[in-house]
């Protein structure tokens, strides 16, 4: 994780993994609602968070 501070803002940077041993993958079709079940052996989640400040024609309204 990196973080910058200064007197305006706050930002963050995290890397995460997460890797997990005998998963149980639930997937449902939309258009049947039938839902399916798998064993998978080994899962691994990669990803990127960025946090900073929302201000001014970037907030929400």
């Amino acid at each position: 994780m990196f973080k910058r501070l200064n007197p305006q803002a706050t930002l963050t940077l995290s890397f995460w993994q997460n890797d997990m041993d005998d998963v149980i993958f639930r997937q449902t079709n939309v258009f049947t609602l039938v839902t399916n079940y798998q064993n998978i052996d080994r899962v691994r989640s990669r990803g990127i968070e960025f946090i900073g400040p929302c201000q001014g024609y970037w907030s929400l309204p």
